[in-house]
């Protein structure tokens, strides 16, 4: 089998591969240019089927904090984007400014290992 075959059986839908995501669970998403449109839509369309996901993206260029994700996301962030700004001010989210040079250091328990 050559590489291009093993590739496409490892192949699934951003539905499907969000489906292994429980309520509890911590996901980490690739920052701001970076970040897999696809499978965080498809995230929080299983919104009402989650509680408590802890979300650490920073820079995040998805609406995390809406109406419909109320309860079920749970955002951390060390940079903030126009679709976060207000609930940072709001106190709707985890956020910890940090210099990119300290990133290596963030305190212990604001990022997390994801599920």
């Amino acid at each position: 089998m050559n590489w291009r075959e093993r590739y496409q059986e490892k192949l699934v839908s951003a539905e499907d591969a969000v489906s292994r995501i429980r309520s509890g669970s911590t996901v980490g998403v690739a920052p701001f240019t970076c970040t897999p449109h696809t499978l965080c839509n498809a995230l929080i369309a299983r919104a009402a089927e989650l509680k408590n996901v802890r979300i650490d993206h920073p820079a995040s260029l998805t609406p995390w904090l809406q109406e419909a994700t109320k309860g079920a996301v749970d955002l951390h962030s060390n940079y903030t984007t126009p679709f976060d700004r207000a609930a940072c001010h709001a106190g709707q989210m985890e956020y910890l400014p940090i210099g990119v040079w300290q990133s290596h250091t963030m305190p212990p328990g604001f990022a997390a290992e994801p599920d």
